[in-house]
Order: structure tokens, then C-alpha cells, then sequence
């Protein structure tokens, strides 16, 4: 049997709930504003771009072009996720927003992962079995 790519065509079938690939990709440019201007010439482009170009996917191209769209969301989360242990983009920043930004790309590439492979990812597992009962979501 053949999977359908993405597994949805619409993440949620709605852009506009709360999806965590948003909270992931804020936590992440948190990480990467804090740490813009600490080192001249080195700052973490890869990481920001990565973020934004992912969010583009997710928003812009996903809706209209559902491959096209998860595709660009899972290249930019996999940038997202590696670009913190590149030595030469992360090397000197401090450790602890390193860890911050590898959290946020986790956690976007949790929800990109669920959405367009159609796999059991923890995040959501986690808002479906506990989080949208105790908010009265159903």
C-alpha cells in the first residue's frame, strides 16, 4: 500500500488553529535574536532562514500546493534542527541558547513530521490524549 505525500492535505484542515510548529518556530527565533549580534559575522542565518522559509511553507505554500508545501517544511526544519550543531555558525554562543533553539526546531519538526508523513509523533500525541480534553476541545 502506497502512502499519500503529505499525509494531510491541510495540516489540522486549518491553518489557523494552534498548531506547535509555530510555537517551535517562535522559540527558535527567540533563540536566534538573542544571539544576532553577540559575534560580528557570525551571526545564525542559517537558523533564522530556515525557520522563515518553513513558516512560508507551512502557511503560504501547503494550502495551494500540499507536496510542494511539506516538502519545503521538512527541508527547513531538518536545516533548522542541525544548524545549532554546525561549529562554525553556533560555536561561540552560549550553550544554553543553543539548547533553546534545538527545542524549538524539535518541536516544529514534531508537528511537521505528524502532518505530512502521517507518523505518530510525542507532541501530538500529547495534545490529542491530554491537552484538548482538559481544554474542552473534544
Amino acid at each position: 500500500m502506497r502512502r499519500q505525500f503529505p499525509a494531510e492535505a491541510l495540516p489540522d484542515g486549518n491553518l489557523a488553529v494552534p498548531h506547535h510548529y509555530y510555537l517551535g518556530a517562535i522559540i527558535l527565533l527567540i533563540a536566534v535574536m538573542v544571539v544576532w549580534d553577540n559575534y560580528p559575522e557570525r551571526e545564525p542565518v542559517w537558523a533564522g532562514a530556515a525557520v522563515l522559509f518553513g513558516l512560508y511553507g507551512f502557511l503560504s505554500a501547503w494550502p495551494r500546493y500540499p507536496p510542494l508545501g511539506a516538502g519545503i517544511v521538512l527541508a527547513s526544519t531538518a536545516v533548522a534542527v542541525t544548524a545549532p550543531f554546525r561549529p562554525a555558525w553556533w560555536r561561540r554562543y552560549p550553550y544554553r541558547w543553543q539548547l533553546v533553539a534545538v527545542l524549538g526546531a524539535l518541536i516544529m519538526l514534531d508537528d511537521a513530521v505528524s502532518h505530512s508523513l502521517g507518523v505518530w509523533t510525542p507532541l501530538d500525541a500529547v495534545w490529542k490524549s491530554d491537552i484538548r480534553p482538559a481544554l474542552g476541545l473534544g
